[in-house]
């Protein structure tokens, strides 16, 4: 456990660094807590590859706030439950901070370090059997999302110093 504090620590820079947990229950890596925010790993063991991409999935989702975003989400659904309108936008928005989560997360890597990050999603996945919570990001909340994911990743590229110039 001091092994991934110390890997939690030295990501988090000057940053807080949140609180890490591990617990038997939870299916996948998850992000939890609105005002003091919590990292819950899986009880299993991760390489520190895995590790790496696992705590830099989450702490992407903290530093870009997508827990806040999920929490209105739910309010959303919560007050319009009757609407079927409310609950496409609460999938759409999960799907959404996914991507944009992996996208950041990748922008920062090399095709090796892409590659391990696929690799971790994919080790999750099939480790996953539990269903998704509601309150909380998740690193693989649906397998069938997976491949969309993973595609994004690998299809990645830098924007050329041309492109952003024209931007």
């Amino acid at each position: 456990h001091g092994h991934e504090l110390a890997t939690l620590a030295a990501l988090c820079g000057n940053r807080r660094v949140p609180r890490l947990y591990r617990n038997a229950k939870a299916a996948t890596p998850m992000l939890i807590g609105l005002f003091e925010p919590a990292i819950i790993l899986p009880d299993r063991d991760f390489s520190d590859k895995q590790l790496h991409s696992v705590l830099l999935h989450e702490l992407t989702h903290l530093r870009r706030k997508d827990i806040l975003r999920k929490w209105l989400s739910v309010l959303a659904c919560s007050l319009h439950w009757f609407n079927p309108l409310a609950w496409f936008a609460r999938r759409e928005i999960d799907r959404a901070c996914e991507l944009a989560c992996d996208e950041a997360v990748i922008r920062k890597l090399n095709e090796d370090g892409k590659q391990s990050y696929g690799d971790t999603l994919i080790a999750i996945a099939v480790d996953s059997k539990m269903p998704r919570t509601v309150l909380s990001t998740t690193m693989c909340e649906r397998k069938k999302s997976l491949k969309e994911r993973l595609g994004a990743i690998m299809k990645h590229k830098k924007p050329t110093r041309v492109a952003i110039v024209v931007s």
